[in-house]
């Protein structure tokens, strides 16, 4: 069984360095005895670019995806991560529009079978915050495939990355919820 780990670094100023970067550090740490590729996303415009990156260039029979402001501390992440046919997150959250589980996409591990069956993100969803997730997931629940949220200890930014480079993002925000609105017109209330 082979990984493509994705690293997904949102980091415009080119401040982190792949020897000093203590994520990069913990994922290559953990990954030892696996067998993984570790491709870095950087320098690609918005979060479902980066993913589809890994998506089109990893050769994994799973693809696990981390953000950069994602710090893990589980040396068995991938042993959790790993569950066939299923889409994998270190944790569920409420959806915001209708309060329905959804898997939090800072940590997240996707079988080849499901990509080849879905396809990866939606990039209209490219330049703003959000709602890429929710696409990727009703059109995963449209196949019937399953997702679970698991039990990885990891320590997580929330968007501290997002934010700190790109300020108030609530406009681009409001912009991809009503994109995904009109997509899936269902939430419309």
């Amino acid at each position: 069984m082979k990984y493509t780990i994705t690293y997904l670094d949102y980091d415009p100023m080119q401040l982190r360095r792949e020897e000093t970067d203590r994520n990069l550090v913990a994922i290559k740490e953990f990954s030892k005895g696996y067998d993984y590729e570790l491709l870095i996303a950087k320098d690609i415009h918005g979060y479902s670019s980066a993913v589809n990156y890994g998506f089109e260039n990893g050769k994994g029979d799973y693809f696990v995806f981390v953000a950069s402001d994602v710090f893990l501390r589980d040396p068995k992440w991938l042993d959790k991560l790993t569950i066939p046919d299923t889409i994998t997150a270190w944790k569920e959250v409420p959806f915001s529009l209708d309060g329905s589980p959804m898997l939090e996409f800072s940590c997240l591990c996707v079988p080849r079978s499901v990509y080849e069956k879905i396809g990866g993100l939606d990039e209209i969803f490219n330049d703003g915050y959000g709602f890429e997730d929710n696409d990727f997931i009703e059109r995963a629940q449209k196949e019937g495939i399953l997702m679970k949220g698991v039990d990885v200890d990891l320590r997580h930014g929330n968007s501290q990355t997002f934010s700190t480079y790109f300020g108030d993002y609530s406009a681009l925000h409001d912009h991809n919820r009503s994109l995904f609105l009109q997509k899936w017109p269902k939430y419309l209330k």
